[in-house]
């Protein structure tokens, strides 16, 4: 056996800085570009006024609506018909509300959500349950 292993060891550590080092810079470089590229998007979207009409088909003891994990609009003991106006954006790929909603008794109950988009279509969602319900509700 010729050679120490701790001077080979040391030739390739050497190796793979000289060689790694290129690849991180691109690897840098791309993540930049992907990052820059996915927040472009979102901040050529501008929030809009969404008309919703909410209709329940039983008293609710409270509602909550969230968008993006942020509560945009709640109500304790709202009435059976609920017009309110958000102020969200609404991209082209649509919209997604978080719907929590606690009804009284224990008969199954639901929710109409009807929300207008920003070009004027009329888009229609339900949400049944028993008790109380949490889900998500898309709006493409």
């Amino acid at each position: 056996m010729k050679g120490s292993p701790l001077l080979r060891a040391l030739v390739l550590g050497c190796v793979i800085f000289v060689l790694g080092w290129p690849l991180h810079l691109l690897t840098q470089r791309g993540q930049e570009a992907a990052d820059k590229a996915l927040a472009e998007p979102t901040a050529s979207v501008v929030k809009s006024a969404l008309p919703l009409v909410l209709t329940f088909s039983q008293p609710a003891q409270r509602v909550e609506l969230r968008h993006l994990g942020a509560v945009v609009w709640v109500k304790d003991h709202p009435a059976l018909h609920e017009t309110l106006e958000l102020s969200l954006p609404f991209p082209k790929e649509g919209l997604e509300l978080g719907v929590n909603v606690g009804w009284t008794g224990e008969s199954p109950a639901a929710l109409r959500l009807q929300l207008t988009s920003p070009e004027g279509a009329e888009l229609e969602r339900t949400v049944w349950g028993t008790a109380s319900v949490e889900t998500i509700v898309p709006f493409p």
